[in-house]
């Protein structure tokens, strides 16, 4: 067969059969459209993250409360001084 038979055939079947190709290109439309659409808000939410990181700077110290993993008592640990 030639490529010139195998276009003809190509381009009648798709003539013949006009809503099965136009529900498969809709499909096609719908699913490439979906995925760039939570691409962009994947990469829209890292943003985000990544710009409310950087607004706390680097000389941020954050100290929660919780208990040591070592045991003993609370008056062993040794105490935060700032300078």
């Amino acid at each position: 067969m030639e490529y010139t038979e195998i276009i003809t055939e190509a381009i009648g079947t798709l003539t013949v059969n006009k809503l099965r190709t136009g529900l498969a290109t809709l499909g096609i439309v719908i699913g490439i459209g979906s995925v760039i659409a939570l691409v962009s808000l994947g990469q829209a939410g890292q943003q985000a993250v990544e710009s409310q990181i950087q607004s706390l700077g680097s000389n941020l110290l954050t100290v929660s409360p919780g208990s040591t993993s070592q045991g003993g008592s609370p008056q062993a640990e040794p105490t935060l001084i700032l300078k």
